[in-house]
């Protein structure tokens, strides 16, 4: 897929934004000053057990993702990015927590609803990302009518999809997990971060990362 410098760079920096001012109410409640107007949800402070506990996670998660692509023999298929795009999966892990499990869920305080609203979310989550879908460069981004993307059924794309769904599962549940009292979006943006810059490095390693 073509990469717009342009839009990474704007888009970077839109997210660059909205974090420096997370990380400002972040700053209050670590301090002990309470937040009457958060900027956006959940930027509190989380137990360094719970932060240790998002990365192993998401590093043992991209170990049998990279370990699967191997065995079903798609690992060449991965799609080749450039240096500047780091700046994007980076801002990825802060704006996509936020929207996601900052704002699509159902009330915590009732269990099955809101693991009902995870499982489903997590499935828009996946869905969301594009190795459900081929690009086709024929047509521009938003040409949909017009046969700009369609849906991807090989083994790749269905690989692929299935571990971002369980990657947003993963992230839902240090969300919510007994260890994180006041449901901090910490934890998450942490492992989120942890699972985009792992896939980046075993991208660059693999051969799939250009300067341009």
């Amino acid at each position: 897929m073509k990469e717009d410098p342009i839009l990474i760079i704007l888009t970077s920096l839109i997210c660059l934004y909205f974090f420096i001012q997370w990380c400002k109410d972040l700053k209050k409640n670590r301090n002990g000053s309470s937040v009457e107007e958060p900027f956006l949800p959940g930027a509190y402070p989380a137990p360094n057990k719970l932060l240790k506990i998002a990365v192993v996670g998401s590093l043992i998660l991209l170990f049998l993702e990279t370990a699967g692509e191997y065995w079903f023999g798609i690992s060449e298929e991965q799609s080749e990015i450039s240096l500047l795009f780091l700046c994007m999966i980076i801002s990825a892990s802060f704006i996509e927590e936020v929207i996601f499990r900052g704002y699509l869920f159902a009330n915590p305080k009732n269990k099955m609803k809101l693991w009902i609203s995870i499982f489903l979310f997590s499935i828009l989550f996946a869905i969301f990302h594009p190795y459900f879908w081929l690009r086709n460069e024929e047509f521009s981004f938003w040409e949909i009518h017009k046969g700009a993307w369609n849906i991807n059924l090989n083994t790749k794309g269905l690989f692929s999809t299935f571990f971002i769904f369980t990657n947003s599962i993963w992230f839902y549940c240090v969300r919510f997990s007994s260890l994180n009292i006041q449901n901090s979006l910490l934890p998450p943006i942490l492992a989120h971060l942890t699972k985009n810059i792992g896939v980046f490095i075993i991208k660059a390693i693999e051969g799939k990362v250009t300067w341009f």
